[in-house]
């Protein structure tokens, strides 16, 4: 598609796999809310660190995502909301995060 132009509709870009999923107009408001709801639970650190594997992973070969990923598991595991995470999930609460 990036090399030809060709321009395609939703429903054929699901059928690629291009897309995960394929709202009606009066539904998308309510799951790009929910979605983004979902986002917005998990801990801001675990967030920050998923989208920099995912923005670094176009950039290096395999085995230094693979080594970069280790690296950011590493961060995420050493942080203090994987402490809450931890503790909100023994306790049977919602944890509260703090990006820390």
């Amino acid at each position: 598609l990036i090399l030809t132009g060709e321009l395609i509709d939703a429903t054929e870009a699901l059928r690629i796999g291009l897309v995960d999923v394929v709202e009606a107009d009066d539904e998308l408001r309510a799951r790009v809310l929910a979605m983004a709801s979902a986002m917005a639970s998990h801990s801001p650190v675990a967030m920050r660190l998923a989208k920099a594997g995912v923005r670094a992973a176009s950039e290096m070969t395999l085995d230094a995502g693979l080594a970069f990923e280790r690296e950011l598991f590493i961060t995420a595991f050493g942080s203090a909301d994987k402490a809450e995470g931890v503790a909100a999930f023994m306790e049977k609460r919602t944890a509260t995060f703090q990006g820390r």
